[in-house]
């Protein structure tokens, strides 16, 4: 069987099921159609299709057959938490209740300490709840006499109960077992959950059953003319020929006038005097405009190159005294000499004037005289364009703040402790 077969049986069979639920001559056919898929599906599908006929098996009563495909599908996929709490309540129904409790324990195993699990992703209609496969296990453990291991396993459920992610996930009352095992009850009835529910076929393989014709349907069109015999592809061909029957014609090529040259005797010196009257005739020729072409005008002779004059050196080699100069220009932006800086620490703000030319050390001297500071005991900052302090601790920052802060002859630099 190819793929194909193998996911329309599983869905014909799970459909044949769902139709009639309640016929065990539909559940038994399901039940063998489904074996046969068995034999051909690969291995990472086997454990759902044995999960399947399982249930289907307890379905017919027949725990023995739901048990060894529960085993079966086990052993493809050992982490499947809902195949152990299948396998708890058949080992259960069996009177095998040690068995039972160790399937219940594995399948909290294999929850991972999830509080529960959702099948439907996986194709199975059934949610697996961590407390009720816990209580299943306390069942097993007061089935054998064990109460103290039953009372802890309540305890656990009571606790997972009354956690807020888990109070609106089960409609499980669990204070009345528990008063019960403290009274000396001898019974629990264990949970069972999906009950009747089986693996259905991956969706998008569902989808991908119909065939598909991505191509559409060919077309066969006659011409009624009888001329008509073109045959081939319609698309670059034909626009190619449009677009050579829309070019426009080409421009006739008309001859260009020509000049007759005279013909120059090939011995020079046999006709001498007819090639020198020749050559005087073509210099006295005057140029005359073609029809149809201008005159082409001689190109001026180039100016000459003026040198400028320069002043008369003088006896010592330099310029002559009573020659002007060309005056320098003044800077575009020319800084003032001196500013009037102001000086602000805390409430206290003080006056002083600067020079240009003021260095840091200079100019910590002068502050500290101003302010009367001892040199070591402050910091000078100034604010910048992104309205933050910067110190000013060195020659190159206090020839930046000469440069770019000082405005209308005014700045202000901030005094601090250190």
């Amino acid at each position: 069987m190819n793929e194909k077969e193998i996911i329309t049986s599983w869905n014909e069979a799970v459909e044949l099921y769902k139709s009639n639920p309640d016929d065990h001559a539909s559940i038994r056919q399901a039940r063998d159609q489904l074996k046969t898929v068995i034999s051909s599906y690969p291995k990472q599908g086997v454990s759902k299709l044995c999960y399947n006929v399982a249930i289907l098996s307890r379905l017919l009563g027949d725990n023995a057959t739901d048990l060894e495909y529960l085993n079966l599908c086990l052993s493809k996929d050992q982490h499947n938490a809902i195949a152990y709490y299948q396998r708890g309540l058949v080992q259960y129904a069996m009177k095998r209740y040690a068995d039972s409790a160790k399937d219940f324990q594995q399948c909290v195993d294999s929850m991972r300490q999830a509080t529960l699990i959702d099948y439907a992703q996986l194709g199975l209609r059934c949610k697996l709840y961590q407390h009720e496969v816990i209580y299943n296990e306390a069942a097993c453990h007061l089935k054998l006499g064990n109460r103290k291991n039953c009372m802890y396993a309540l305890l656990e459920v009571k606790k997972l109960i009354d956690k807020d992610t888990t109070k609106v996930l089960h409609t499980l009352d669990i204070q009345t077992p528990i008063e019960s095992v403290r009274n000396g009850g001898n019974t629990l009835e264990v949970i069972v959950a999906g009950e009747g529910k089986l693996y259905t076929p991956p969706v998008s393989k569902l989808n991908n059953l119909a065939k598909k014709n991505y191509l559409g349907k060919a077309k066969v069109v006659s011409s009624l003319q009888t001329g008509d015999t073109f045959s081939g592809f319609v698309g670059p061909k034909l626009k190619a020929l449009d677009r050579v029957k829309k070019a426009p014609p080409d421009r006739p090529s008309s001859p260009r006038p020509t000049t007759p040259t005279p013909q120059l005797s090939e011995s020079p010196s046999t006709n001498s005097a007819d090639n020198k009257s020749l050559l005087e005739e073509l210099k006295n020729q005057k140029v005359t405009s073609q029809p149809g072409r201008p005159v082409t005008p001689e190109y001026p002779p180039p100016k000459p190159l003026i040198r400028p004059k320069l002043a008369p050196p003088t006896s010592s080699g330099g310029v002559d005294a009573k020659t002007p100069l060309a005056a320098a220009k003044p800077p575009l932006n020319p800084k003032p000499s001196v500013c009037n800086v102001e000086l602000i620490a805390g409430d206290r703000m003080e006056k002083m004037s600067l020079s240009s030319n003021t260095n840091f050390l200079k100019l910590m001297d002068t502050v500290g005289t101003v302010m009367e500071y001892d040199r070591g005991t402050f910091s000078l900052w100034y604010l910048n364009r992104q309205g933050t302090y910067t110190a000013i601790d060195s020659q190159d920052i206090v020839a930046h703040v000469w440069r770019n802060k000082v405005k209308n002859n005014q700045m202000t630099i901030y005094v601090f402790g250190v």
